[in-house]
């Protein structure tokens, strides 16, 4: 293994261990608590298209998943706790939606690189938007199954929609678009580091 090979592998580690602790950061302490049944207002859907704009799909979808993992074994990593007991909370198909939100935007800035050498801010505004849909999406039906099938609370799926999406997706999409604007600008300084 070359010396170029190591640099590049322990860069990536690097970057994988500090989006997973922004992660975990954003989540206890950059949180704004909800009444219940509301999920708590957090910077980790941003924290998340930033990882995934700058490491690409595969190593910010490892992330998430450390992430979530850590979370599962009990460390207070997710906005209100941790612990495998976690799986039933309302909350949580939103944390694991954020393994595809990674997947998502991680391909459309990795393709937008590819075309044009650095990730265009229109191409990384949709790939963020369409894993805000697939967050929701996830996020969502969790909401409902947990509390139809585990808590039974007997909701429709319009309140879900109403407590999981209505109050976040205007604060949600102006996410997408300063992490469009300011992705390409940390991409470019994390591809600085990569050539030293």
């Amino acid at each position: 293994m070359t010396k170029y090979n190591v640099s590049h592998k322990i860069i990536n580690f690097s970057l994988v261990s500090l989006f997973t602790a922004l992660m975990a950061i954003s989540a206890i302490f950059l949180k704004i608590p909800l009444p219940s049944p509301f999920p708590p207002i957090s910077t980790q859907f941003f924290v998340c298209c930033l990882c995934a704009i700058v490491t690409g799909p595969k190593l910010s979808s490892l992330s998430m998943f450390i992430y979530l993992i850590l979370g599962l074994l009990g460390l207070p990593v997710f906005t209100m706790g941790g612990g495998i007991y976690y799986i039933f909370s309302p909350t949580f198909g939103y944390i694991l939606a954020f393994i595809g939100c990674a997947f998502i935007t991680g391909s459309f800035s990795q393709q937008s690189q590819k075309k044009y050498s650095c990730p265009k801010a229109i191409h990384l505004f949709l790939g963020c938007f369409l894993s805000l849909m697939f967050l929701y999406l996830c996020g969502t039906c969790y909401l409902y199954i947990i509390k139809n099938i585990y808590m039974h609370s007997n909701i429709n799926i319009l309140f879900a929609i109403k407590v999981g999406i209505l109050p976040f997706i205007l604060q949600d999409s102006v996410w997408c678009f300063i992490a469009s604007v300011i992705g390409p600008h940390l991409y470019r300084s994390i591809q600085l580091i990569y050539k030293n």
